[in-house]
């Protein structure tokens, strides 16, 4: 979203966008106890409804992922080096553990 785009919703009080592409479709659970398995810490990730254990260590330098934020394109942020990782590839990678539900 532009500075322009951003001053004309202050002003007029209208989205650029439909909620649902502005809010963030995933949720961290940072709150939580450390979660271990197998001697690898994972942080518990809320993704469309499902629920995700994912390694807790940035891809690219090793910071705790658990206490980055999602940001508004649905990308988790590191806080050590603020890069940002889309939480569809971050579960989509083989060492991430998709949790199942009574339903499934």
């Amino acid at each position: 979203m532009s500075c322009t785009e951003m001053q004309d919703e202050k002003r007029t009080g209208r989205l650029s966008a439909p909620l649902d592409e502005l809010i963030p479709q995933s949720w961290i659970g940072r709150d939580l106890p450390p979660i271990i398995r197998d001697g690898v810490e994972y942080f518990l990730l809320g993704h469309k409804g499902d629920l995700f254990l994912v390694p807790n260590r940035c891809p690219h330098r090793g910071g705790s992922l658990k206490f980055g934020y999602i940001n508004a394109r649905d990308e988790i942020v590191c806080p050590m080096h603020h890069n940002a990782f889309s939480v569809s590839r971050l579960i989509a990678r083989p060492t991430t553990l998709k949790l199942k539900t009574a339903t499934q």
